[in-house]
């Protein structure tokens, strides 16, 4: 129970808002404040844990004022007319904002409630206070009628409390009576051998010399009023500092990992109805109840027997059902009002969520001597099998010594004011023969006075905190200073195992290294950076980024499962020190000068960290519990940080006479997300974009940057407002780009609603084109996919309608029909499309379906154009060998290998590209597929990652108080997908060819840089090498005599060349073997003929077939 209370809150008058303070007070005297700390959550945030730590002792009935200070001072002084005891920078707090206050890293006491903006609510006091009713206590759970409330703007304009009009009642809190000595719980019959405890509480140093707990028996069937058992307490017992004692059996001792105060005998609770009491031991008279004992509490506990006892004047809880309660808890720690309603009833089956025992903390508190230990004790030995379960209560790296006090003395290895504590580890001489036993652990406490190097004496009880080993200090001395640090074990990724954290994720094996100076000497590559701004955190790999399972590998629970382990294995994150959410500081090791990552600073994922050192942790980033438990480095002391993936200023040339790109503009609304706002087709959604005008125009000023700087012809756009009006968002975005050099127009497709029509099933955001006026036309009207088309293509309440138009290039005449979809995320499930736990994700048959649905819809000319060139382009959510993408890549007949084929122009010629990262792993959910008549005409393509490989701090937001200055103008980080960039030749097809005709024996064709067709002929083993241009490699009947024909082509160019088919020649199978395709052919005599291909890239899906292929020669 805390000994310290808040009793107000005060957002002040003066400029700047200050004084920012709080009134605490002291309600039993407080040895080590440092036992103590605050914290703050700003505008509805999420809790940041404990932020600053107090100091020194107090005395009961003392009040202490903390106030907020920066570099102009705090204000408190000149306002209250006396100096506060703290300053700090954590109080930035607001009247809306929310204080929370901690003992030994738990919560205890709250203002304001967690996750919700104080605006307009009952605790709102903006410009005014807030105090603390009269014995109203200590409360972890925030309840606003326990406050009284000057007012907002009650004190606006003033300039001292004493001649306020409404002056802040400094001082004027006054505590309830002491806590009266009660038993709170009560666990006597539990599954298997019983686990029995009796918990009781009162005020912290309360003696329990003289007393004595007693269980009567009550059972109708015995002798009621008998004595069963009798337990003295010894004459140093005194409740705890925490306000607890505990007694209680070896057994609940074992199943509850705690150490109780008190040793309870095997069998104390009766298994049938009882009364027991908390009494004066020289009160008891004999074996059996007599009226004349002295009691202090008792409740009685029933299996409904008729008939059955109770004495003194005992409340009775129970039964349970027909049967005797486990146990019984007051519902309310110690709030006693001699009634059957201050009890609940316990869990039989041991539910640590239920039955929460909890011992006497600190020396005053009862337990055992402080244990002189090692830490590798402590700790123990974890030699931990892969797949093991850690971080959870009776995990396999919880220490056996959890809940006893141990005395420890080693030297402080990293100091983390930011985490509430300090890292300790053993000398090298004093470290054990045990690679699995840790010889570094934290402690939390006060670490005023303490710096690397410290030789100090630890005394403090063993505790695990979020499947972190530590110490909770109830005292520290420094013996020496200036000490050598332990040598820093070496660690090398992968690990050779993993864990099971308490989520069910995976993690590198590393808690034998927990708490210890570690060393990493290889490479480690920058692989996630999304918690960069809000919990300073980086996850670094070991051999390069991260790769998404299905990027490389078809769907598969074994192989995904085993992908994630393998990639657990090659993760660390490094961390910031900090326990504070959207830090105004964001620290990035070894950037820079400072390490502080500053405006014009860049950092990119693919960069790289060699020989990082530091102390390894392990823990969540923060108390909310928003960031997964990972093994971390803590703010590393010693490595050198690599730019190993340097911007690129443009994108790769594409070639070619046109260049289209698919573009995801990041919700670019011009309604603001903001004041309740609302967009959609009938103006019911709320916008997802910027949520001020000052972030819409660094917003637009990047994707202006990037689209006019990319420069296509053709831009497929995703991510942009569907508004009431239609276009007014495409219209901003023309607008905008055209005022910087563009020209461009929009296809005006009006509000997206789908073929269906009707509000219901537009979505907040639709897909749309840009097109170059000066260089391409319009060719009829734009075409609407959806589930009134195609049912397979669901778009209500699913994914977005996909637009189709066909194109024409002014210069040549030439067109193309081009359709930009956006296909249903990963995130939530529709029509039960779960996760199959084979690397797809959610949705993975809504979107193989869609894709489906959308190769036949481009096979029926959608667009009425006659034009059989077809592009598609968009965010399919889908990665490269996942179902969606294999439906596309096989056309409309659904057969790979046939003229109806799509290829993947992004791996065909930027193979190993990617267009987005997440959870840390690269991968390509935006493509460019070319149906077989365009792919031909395709003189490039690429990904310019300008996005994906770039932290989110650098994009347009402005909230939770970013740093303006991190943002620049440029394309950087204009979006979270990386826009695909293709180069057409319209017509290329159609150039003049020459033709190089093989003979009935072994030829060898070699062509040159034209567009050739190379003819084999009727010989067998006949080599052909293309050269440049765009070549086609013929097949014909000529070459099918009845005997097995091996020809060989040496330099197929995927997305350029092809193989033509003459009419009768049939693909029977292709066959990647390595480097080289194989593609097998049946001709009408029967014989199976072959050839091998190889060239730059080539796999068994992207080889283009021409079907009935004509020659154009006798």
């Amino acid at each position: 129970m805390s000994n310290l209370v808040m009793t107000g809150v005060v957002d002040g008058p003066l400029p700047g808002g200050l004084p920012k303070a709080i009134e605490l007070f002291v309600l039993n005297d407080i040895g080590d404040l440092a036992d103590y700390a605050i914290g703050t959550a700003n505008n509805g945030g999420a809790s940041d844990g404990p932020e600053f730590t107090l100091s020194g002792s107090a005395a009961a009935g003392e009040f202490i004022y903390v106030a907020f200070a920066n570099s102009s001072g705090s204000g408190f002084s000149d306002y209250f007319g006396f100096d506060p005891d703290f300053e700090t920078s954590v109080l930035n707090i607001n009247g809306d904002d929310v204080i929370e206050l901690f003992q030994l890293g738990e919560k205890v006491d709250a203002f304001g409630e967690i996750g919700v903006d104080g605006t307009g609510t009952a605790w709102d006091h903006l410009d005014g206070w807030a105090y603390r009713g009269a014995q109203a206590g200590p409360s972890a759970t925030f309840n606003a009628a326990d406050w009284i409330y000057s007012g907002t703007n009650a004190i606006d304009g003033e300039t001292t409390n004493a001649t306020a009009v409404t002056p802040f009642p400094v001082g004027s809190y006054t505590a309830a009576d002491p806590q009266p000595l009660v038993i709170n719980e009560v666990l006597g019959s539990t599954t298997g051998a019983d686990s029995e405890y009796i918990e009781l509480v009162g005020e912290p140093g309360q003696s329990l010399a003289g007393l004595s707990l007693v269980v009567v028996e009550g059972d109708s069937g015995a002798t009621p009023g008998t004595i069963d058992g009798q337990f003295d307490f010894a004459d140093d017992a005194v409740i705890g500092d925490n306000g607890f004692y505990l007694v209680a059996n070896t057994q609940a001792g074992a199943v509850y990992g705690l150490t109780p105060n008190a040793m309870l005998p095997t069998d104390f609770i009766e298994n049938s109805s009882y009364t027991i009491a908390l009494v004066e031991t020289a009160s008891i008279a004999g074996p059996a109840v007599s009226g004349s004992e002295t009691v202090l509490d008792a409740v009685g506990v029933t299996d409904g027997g008729a008939g059955d006892a109770f004495y003194f004047d005992a409340p009775v809880v129970g039964p349970d059902g027909s049967f005797l309660p486990a146990g019984v808890g007051r519902v309310s720690d110690g709030v006693d009002t001699d009634s059957a309603s201050d009890w609940s009833i316990l869990s039989f089956s041991n539910d640590p969520s239920v039955n929460t025992p909890t011992a006497g903390t600190s020396g005053t508190g009862g337990g055992t001597e402080y244990a002189d230990v090692m830490i590798h004790e402590v700790q123990g030995s974890t030699d931990l099998a892969d797949g093991t379960l850690v971080g959870t209560a009776g995990a396999a790296d919880v220490s056996a010594m959890a809940g006893q006090e141990v005395r420890v003395q080693a030297i402080v290895t990293q100091v983390m004011a930011g985490l509430g504590g300090y890292y300790i580890q053993e000398e090298d001489a004093d470290a054990d023969a045990d690679a699995s036993s840790s010889e570094g652990i934290f402690v939390a406490g006060d670490t005023a006075g303490l710096t690397v190097g410290d030789m100090v004496t630890v005394a403090g009880t063993v505790s695990e905190n979020g499947g972190e080993t530590r110490i909770a200090a109830h005292s520290v001395t420094v013996d020496s200073s200036g000490n050598a640090l332990p040598t820093a074990t070496v660690v090398t990724f992968p690990t050779a195992t993993v864990l099971v954290d308490a989520d069910g994720d995976y993690v590198a094996n590393l808690e034998a290294y927990e708490g210890m100076l570690v060393t990493v000497p290889q490479d480690m590559a920058v692989t996630e950076m999304f918690q960069l701004d809000r919990f300073g955190t980086l996850r670094l790999s070991s051999d390069g980024q991260l790769e998404q399972f299905t990027q490389s590998n078809a769907p598969s629970v074994a192989g995904y499962t085993q992908a994630l382990m393998d990639n657990a294995a090659r993760s660390l994150v490094l961390d910031d020190g900090s326990a504070a959410q959207n830090p105004t500081e964001i620290k990035v090791p070894f950037l820079g000068t400072d390490g502080v990552l500053d405006g014009g600073d860049v950092i990119r994922m693919g960069d790289t960290y060699s020989g990082l050192t530091g102390v390894l942790s392990y823990s969540e980033d923060s108390a909310s519990s928003s960031e997964e438990p990972e093994y971390r480095i803590n703010l590393p002391t010693a490595g050198t940080l690599s730019a190993a993936n340097p911007r690129d200023a443009e994108p790769d040339d594409v070639g070619g006479s046109l260049t289209v790109t698919s573009f995801n503009v990041l919700n670019y609304f011009t309604t603001l997300d903001a004041g309740g706002n609302s967009t959609g087709p009938d103006g019911s959604q709320g916008p997802r974009g910027a949520n001020s005008t000052a972030e819409f125009d660094r917003q637009e000023a990047k994707l202006v940057a990037a689209i006019n700087t990319v420069a296509a012809d053709v831009v497929g756009l995703l991510e942009i407002e569907n508004d009431p009006l239609g276009s007014t968002s495409m219209m901003a975005l023309v607008s905008a780009l055209n005022a910087a050099g563009g020209t461009y127009a929009y296809v005006d497709t009006g509000v997206v609603e789908g073929a269906m029509g009707g509000v219901v099933e537009g979505d907040a955001i639709k897909v749309g084109f840009l097109y170059n006026y000066e260089t391409v036309s319009l060719i009829g009207d734009f075409a609407i996919l959806d589930e009134t088309v195609d049912s397979r293509f669901q778009t209500v309440g699913t994914q977005r309608a996909s637009v189709a138009q066909t194109f024409a290039e002014i210069s040549s005449g030439e067109s193309f029909t081009a359709v930009v979809n956006h296909l249903k995320s990963k995130g939530s499930v529709v029509d039960g499309d779960t996760d199959m736990g084979d690397g797809q994700g959610n949705n993975a048959n809504i979107r193989a379906d869609a894709a489906a649905a959308l190769v036949d819809w481009l096979a029926s000319d959608p667009t009425g154009s006659g034009d059989t060139d077809a592009l598609i382009l968009g965010d399919l959510n889908a990665y490269a060998m996942e179902d969606a993408i294999t439906a596309i890549r096989a056309g409309a007949d659904g057969v790979h290998g046939t003229a109806d084929d799509f290829t993947d122009l992004g791996e065909a010629y930027d193979p190993g590209g990617y267009s987005y990262v997440f959870d840390g792993q690269t991968g390509t959910l935006d493509y460019a597929l070319a149906n077989d008549s365009l792919a031909g005409q395709v003189t490039g393509a690429t990904r310019w990652n300008i996005n994906a490989d770039e932290a989110d701090v650098f994009d347009y937001n402005l909230d939770y108080g970013r740093d303006p200055s991190l943002y620049s103008d440029d394309p950087y980080r204009s979006s979270d997908h990386d826009p695909v960039l293709i180069g057409l030749d319209l017509g290329a097809g159609d150039a003049p060819v020459e033709y190089l005709v093989g003979t009935s024996e072994r030829d060898t064709l070699a062509g040159t840089d034209a567009n050739e067709v190379l003819v084999s002929g009727a010989g067998n083993f006949d080599a052909m090498t293309g050269g440049g241009g765009a070549d086609v490699f013929y097949f014909g009947v000529e070459t099918h005599d009845g005997v097995r024909a091996r020809d060989t082509i040496t330099d197929y160019e995927v997305g350029v060349d092809s193989i033509g088919l003459a009419t009768g020649v049939a693909v029977a199978r292709v066959v990647q073997s390595g480097a080289t395709v194989v593609a097998y052919f049946d001709d009408r005599a029967g014989a199976t003929d072959a050839v091998y291909i190889r060239g730059d890239g080539i796999t068994d899906s992207n080889i283009t077939f021409i079907d009935d292929y004509a020659l154009a020669f006798v």
